[in-house]
């Protein structure tokens, strides 16, 4: 699921597409964008070997995406391993780092 993103790959849409960031960073492919809607997200994501962009479809006031327990427990909410992630309006919460992305 996913329509065709502006620069080449397609858009999946958090919620709509795809139920999870992870479920979407899953099905996505090379230059895909994640386009996450306003809500609260509980999870940590990680990218491993792909170049992609993940966009809040929002303000970030009401897009927020924090750590799966709530506290500052994980060393990182977004982890890329290998691969290039663009991140773009996001508000992260939760993590041990200063930016949550490691």
């Amino acid at each position: 699921a996913g329509t065709k993103a502006e620069e080449g790959g397609r858009q999946l849409r958090v919620p709509q597409d795809h139920k999870t960031i992870m479920t979407a960073i899953k099905h996505a492919e090379e230059g895909d964008q994640i386009v996450i809607a306003p809500g609260h997200y509980r999870e940590a994501v990680v990218v491993q070997g792909k170049n992609i962009e993940l966009i809040g479809g929002g303000s970030m006031q009401h897009l927020l995406l924090e750590s799966p327990a709530g506290e500052k427990v994980c060393k990182a909410v977004i982890m890329v391993q290998g691969g290039m992630v663009r991140v773009r309006n996001l508000m992260i919460k939760g993590s041990e780092g200063v930016d949550g992305i490691r």
